[in-house]
């Protein structure tokens, strides 16, 4: 007798589809990104970060028309040698792919509130941040912690409420400078060098766009 086969949506199995589900995501959109050839995987992924960020697991329609366009650029053929510069590489993907040894990439499996964090959506400062984060560390008097063990870290901040996001400072990188050497790593000082730093690594990565789109 042949097995039944397992009824779909968009391609995905509907145990795979609940389970998303549950992470706060509409059933359109896991349908619609389904359709458009994103992995359970990947979609639940989508639904993590979403909810470890805004507390539920949708996407905002900015964020659907970012994926479109990622994913029509990544089919286009024109683009598969692209330098891929970019805030998140600089360097460019082509010619210099993000690795452990030069530490553009994280040195282990990492999570923040709980979603699965990879190299291609940090940026260099972000990935340097969380692999300064070593062992476990904990700011009590704000509910933050982080435990790192040999082959994964994971990262927490209360993040739920409304007013406990509104409490986090102003980026991940800062939350982890925190976490990791204590409220003197983000005293105004350093943040204005910090944010000077910033500026001048803008100013390249502008250069480099022009250079690459010359």
């Amino acid at each position: 007798m042949a097995a039944k086969s397992q009824a779909t949506l968009g391609g995905l199995k509907f145990d795979d589809v609940r389970a998303i589900a549950k992470l706060g995501m509409p059933i359109d959109q896991i349908e619609m990104l389904a359709e458009k050839g994103f992995t359970a995987d990947e979609i639940t992924e989508l639904a993590e970060n979403a909810k470890a960020s805004s507390g539920n697991g949708g996407l905002t329609k900015d964020d659907m028309a970012e994926l479109m366009d990622i994913q029509r650029k990544a089919s286009d053929p024109n683009n598969r040698r692209h330098p891929g510069v970019s805030v998140f590489n600089p360097a460019g993907d082509l010619a210099h792919p993000k690795t452990v040894a030069d530490g553009t990439a994280l040195d282990r499996e990492t999570y923040f509130c709980g979603a699965r964090q990879n190299d291609e959506m940090l940026t260099p400062a972000e990935i340097a941040a969380f692999n300064k984060i070593q062992g476990w560390k904990a700011i009590e008097s704000k509910g933050w912690w982080a435990k790192v063990s040999e082959k994964r870290r994971e990262v927490y901040v209360p993040c739920k409420e409304v007013d406990q996001r509104m409490d986090l400072p102003r980026s991940l990188e800062l939350i982890l400078l925190e976490l990791a050497d204590g409220s003197a790593a983000v005293d105004p000082a350093k943040l204005t060098q910090h944010i000077q730093d910033q500026e001048t690594r803008i100013l390249e990565l502008e250069k480099k766009l022009a250079s690459a789109q010359a």
